[in-house]
């Protein structure tokens, strides 16, 4: 690696401060802005039909004490579906990458005022979607949970038996697992990046850090 100048420590950082921060504020899973829009809405719309619908079957059971928590529990589910999808139709209104923010104010790139206008503009953006993320997360997580849980005390208002058992454990193992999902827990199911294996990357030649670079 001779010749090769490796990129300096950002400012701040070699006296043990925070590094200053960067043009653009971004989040670790750089996709998470566009998961949600384009991949959390229709199956969510979907479970909250299948809810819907769901709780005017149980409406249809025989009185007992568990048809009347299939319909709390679809109708918490409903109720709690709706929230997320609002949420998300509130959180892509603030999904703009810093290229689309300049494609449509190109003056930015040689007028420092406009550029620090983007700049702000993106930022709240962020702390926006950070918002709005948490709360599409913790609904989606109560409407599947109630869902499940609906759909298994459906399953026991019907009748009783080891197919019903063991399908009733198994939804209300799901049902546990969406709460878990939501707090990233156990890390062994649901790892993070700081659980990946510390492995040293192999060492670029000079050509192709060039490479990188372009």
């Amino acid at each position: 690696m001779s010749g090769e100048q490796r990129p300096s420590r950002p400012e701040g950082a070699q006296n043990g401060q925070e590094p200053r921060p960067g043009v653009w504020r971004w989040a670790r899973e750089l996709n998470s802005d566009r998961a949600i829009s384009t991949v959390g809405g229709t199956p969510i719309a979907i479970l909250g039909g299948f809810s819907l619908s769901n709780a005017v079957v149980a409406a249809n059971e025989p009185q007992g004490v568990w048809r009347e928590i299939a319909i709390a529990c679809f109708g918490v589910a409903v109720t709690f579906l709706i929230c997320a999808l609002l949420f998300i139709l509130m959180a892509t209104r603030y999904t703009s990458s810093p290229r689309e923010r300049l494609e449509w104010e190109p003056e930015a790139r040689w007028q420092s005022e406009k550029m620090e206008d983007i700049r702000r503009f993106q930022r709240q953006d962020k702390w926006l979607l950070e918002r709005y993320f948490r709360n599409i997360a913790w609904a989606t997580t109560i409407g599947i949970a109630g869902a499940l849980l609906g759909m298994a005390a459906l399953l026991v208002s019907s009748h009783i038996s080891w197919a019903v058992i063991f399908v009733v454990f198994l939804l209300s193992s799901c049902s546990a697992l969406a709460v878990l999902a939501n707090f990233q827990r156990p890390r062994w199911i649901f790892p993070r990046p700081e659980n990946a294996p510390d492995v040293p990357l192999p060492v670029l030649t000079p050509e192709e850090w060039e490479w990188a670079r372009k």
